[in-house]
């Protein structure tokens, strides 16, 4: 079972092994501020005595330059913690475009752990689950998939 925060088109699910975040192409400029303040303080929380596997699913993936500085900026100040705490990142998008430049710019600046651009999320969570023991890669999806499923259902 997952620990989930939810916000307006975003939502985090924790796992004992790895944390499960969706990105939606609706979220408005509050919520992404919502958003950010989340991620930076789950990630300062992070315990430095176990590594986790850290899965984004962003099947639009439309942020624009001012959101990604932002996050970029949340990401770089933390950056020897998140090397510290993270086994393996995977970023599953629709986009091939979006793959190939994330892949790119993580390629001119590695971030300290294996990551990996994707197409689905079963092939981001395959992609943890090398790098970090008891994980559980079509267990998670599954229910990652059912909790934004069951998200989409009562938004509609």
């Amino acid at each position: 079972m997952a620990d989930i925060v939810v916000g307006n088109d975003w939502l985090a699910a924790r796992y004992p092994h790895v944390q499960c975040v969706y990105v939606g192409g609706q979220v408005d400029d509050r919520s992404f501020d919502e958003f950010l303040l989340y991620f930076a303080a789950d990630i300062d929380a992070r315990s430095s005595a176990r590594k986790i596997g850290v899965f984004y699913y962003s099947p639009d993936a439309a942020m624009d330059s001012s959101r990604r500085r932002r996050l970029a900026k949340i990401l770089n100040d933390r950056k020897e913690k998140l090397a510290r705490t993270t086994a393996a990142y995977a970023l599953a998008t629709d986009s091939p475009f979006v793959r190939g430049v994330l892949t790119t710019l993580f390629w001119m600046a590695p971030p300290g752990y294996p990551y990996k651009m994707v197409a689905s999320p079963e092939q981001g969570l395959a992609f943890i689950a090398e790098h970090r023991l008891g994980v559980d890669p079509q267990a998670i999806a599954r229910s990652f998939l059912e909790i934004l499923e069951t998200r989409e259902q009562r938004a509609s």
